[in-house]
């Protein structure tokens, strides 16, 4: 995975864990926001990988603040909801099972409104209201700013439509020893993240835009 925009020479290269230090305030804050506003015609950052295909927007994860992430907001457990539907097609016999219980009971719930004096209708059930019916959710046991980082990471791994996670401005939430070991952890993840940090991090690999913009590694 790469990324680019216009201050950069050449593409940065997201192997694993990367660190990428913008120094210039507002450098930093444009390239936040490019972030979020990924896919917009006026960005102009540009993500895309070695075989030069555009990132998609659903496939970019970014997170601005660790301590308020949620991992069973509505969107997160949307995508969850449509990956175990999807796996359900691996099982045919099972996803009939389901599919007849659903729609039986949703026969007799029909039947029973027909009784109530209202024109009521109701919507064919899905595979993935059922989750959604029974509460289904991530099961989050972290302790620590630290634990949650690793539970976020163990998330995004999990999910397949995710390509590129993006931490900002993480780093000073971790002693030296977490941050090593934080970066060790996601390496053997084998997927790309990307650190963006408003200043250099002490101890580790890091790519530098410095405050003349200059790209060192």
């Amino acid at each position: 995975m790469k990324i680019n925009f216009p201050l950069l020479e050449t593409a940065i290269e997201i192997e694993r864990p990367t660190i990428f230090v913008v120094e210039d305030t507002k450098v930093f804050s444009n390239l936040i926001k490019d972030f979020y506003q990924y896919g917009e015609t006026s960005n102009q950052l540009k993500i895309f990988e070695k075989t030069q295909r555009s990132l998609l927007v659903s496939e970019l994860m970014v997170i601005t603040d660790i301590l308020s992430f949620d991992m069973n907001s509505s969107s997160i457990l949307k995508l969850i909801y449509q990956e175990l539907a999807e796996h359900l097609n691996d099982d045919p016999e099972k996803k009939s099972n389901i599919e007849y219980y659903l729609n039986h009971i949703h026969d007799c719930l029909i039947n029973d409104s027909i009784e109530y004096d209202l024109d009521l209708i109701m919507e064919e059930p899905e595979i993935q209201d059922v989750y959604k019916f029974f509460k289904l959710k991530v099961n989050s046991m972290q302790s620590s700013i630290f634990e949650t980082t690793l539970e976020i990471i163990d998330l995004y791994k999990k999910l397949k439509k995710k390509k590129l996670l993006v931490l900002i401005n993480s780093c000073s939430y971790y002693s030296q020893e977490e941050l090593q070991e934080l970066i060790s952890y996601i390496s053997l993840q084998n997927s790309p993240v990307l650190m963006i940090e408003p200043r250099r991090i002490e101890g580790v690999e890091q790519i530098v835009l410095d405050n003349d913009f200059y790209l060192t590694n």
